[in-house]
Order: C-alpha cells, then structure tokens, then sequence
C-alpha cells in the first residue's frame, strides 16, 4: 500500500465514519457499517486508528484541532497587543466564537458536515461527549482565564455560569441558523446581519449583567 493510498483510505474511513455518526449517533453505528460503507476490511481501521473510541477522537480532531489552533493564534495575538490590560470582552468572544462560524459556514464542503458533528456531539452524553471534551477542554480553560480577568467586578462562579449560557446560546446558533427564520415569521434571514457580531452584543451583555454601569 502506497503512502497515497494509506492517506485515502484514512480519509475515506474518516468521511464514512462521520456521516454515518452524524445521522445515527455515535452508539447507533458499529465498525463493520463503517468498513463496509467505506469499502475496506475491519483490519484497515485497526491499522489507522486502533480501537474505536480513537476513530471517534480522530473524526473530532479533523474538525476541531484546526478551529482551535486559530483560537489560540488569535488570543495570543490579543494578549499580545493587551500588555498593560486586557483584552476588550467582545474581542475575547470575537476570537472564540470566529473560527468555528467561519468553518461551519465555509465554502469548501466542510461546513455541514461540522455543523452536523456538533449538533451530534452535544445532543449525546457519556464516553463520546468526555472524547470530545478533552480535545477542547485546555482552549476553553485558556478562555476562561482570559474571561474571568476580564471580568474581575463579577464572583468567579457567576462568570462560569454564564460560559455555561454562552457556549449554549453559541452552539444553537452555530448549528441551527434555520430557526431565525421560523422564529421572525420569514422577515429575517442570516444574510441581513453578521451572526457573529449580534451573537457577540448579546453574549457580552448577558456577562455584564447586574456588575457594570451603561
């Protein structure tokens, strides 16, 4: 087997693989439905990815290690330019919030299957949501750093809280577009507005609530 072939087949288990947890979950799919749809023997994905549970940390990072690398570039070009304060708190969410909008909505044919990765993962509970979590848990926790200096009038435990709010206000916006419209009556669209930037007052506005003056 060529490196050019070795390279396909990874990326083809890859594709079947997050098709088919996209649609039936990440227990509602076993192995052979995989190789079959991809068209290799179960002792390719061995090969590639060992066990199973390191397919589905593969399929994530594919998705999610390229958002969060420009994540930290862009918190690290902030801080970088805060060096006698901090950072403004939109331009925090800013750089959390822009990368993963522009990957859901890119152009390259990424973007629905992102969109429908993440809609899976944080609609499903147990090993596969903990997967998920450690590859994203140390760029929320340098966020959440940045966010709790930022927002230093507010107790610790209220600003977790309202992370806790924001991630989900940010994830059905990310992967759920389509209700604007339903929710307007048809009068809006996503076109009118940048998403990121309405997303962005509303967020801030909710930190802010209650510990600073207008």
């Amino acid at each position: 087997m060529t490196s050019k072939t070795s390279h396909t087949t990874k990326n083809r288990i890859l594709d079947v693989a997050e098709n088919l947890f996209s649609e039936k979950g990440f227990d509602g799919v076993s192995l052979r439905q995989i190789t079959i749809e991809a068209d290799v023997n179960i002792a390719a994905v061995h090969y590639h990815f060992g066990v199973r549970e390191e397919l589905v940390r593969a399929v994530f990072q594919r998705r999610i290690l390229p958002i969060q690398q420009e994540r930290i570039n862009r918190l690290d070009q902030l801080l970088a330019a805060s060096t006698d304060a901090q950072p403004s708190l939109e331009d925090a969410l800013e750089a959390f919030i822009r990368p993963a909008y522009d990957e859901a909505h890119s152009a390259n044919g990424n973007g629905s299957a992102y969109r429908r990765l993440m809609f899976r993962v944080h609609s499903e509970r147990g090993q596969w949501k903990e997967i998920y979590n450690q590859e994203v848990s140390e760029v929320r926790k340098r966020y959440m750093n940045v966010l709790v200096q930022i927002l230093d009038r507010i107790p610790q435990e209220i600003v977790f809280w309202r992370a806790h709010f924001f991630i989900g206000s940010f994830i059905q916006g990310l992967i759920a577009g389509e209700d604007l419209d339903m929710i307007s009556g048809g009068a809006l669209s996503e076109t009118g507005e940048d998403p990121v930037k309405m997303l962005i007052d509303f967020a801030a506005a909710g930190f802010r609530a209650g510990y600073y003056e207008d």
